[in-house]
């Protein structure tokens, strides 16, 4: 897709392209490069913030109570 002076620097053309680091919109004049969310980046981030909730949980918990053994005088 190609969106029409949308160049935040120079005005110019951009078009969507995808690489490995995800997808990205690039100006054809003067090669000004945006960064556009990936799916995969937000539900990794999603999962990675879960998994440390549920760790500072098991962290904050009361340890459970052992009981002791009592020692009777015969």
């Amino acid at each position: 897709m190609i969106l029409f002076k949308a160049c935040k620097r120079c005005n110019g053309d951009m078009y969507d392209a995808v690489d490995i680091y995800g997808p990205y919109w690039e100006c054809i004049q003067c090669g000004h490069m945006i960064d556009l969310p990936d799916e995969r980046l937000a539900k990794a981030e999603a999962e990675g913030r879960a998994l440390r909730a549920a760790r500072k949980a098991a962290r904050t918990q009361a340890p459970a109570k052992v009981p002791v053994p009592v020692k009777v005088a015969a």
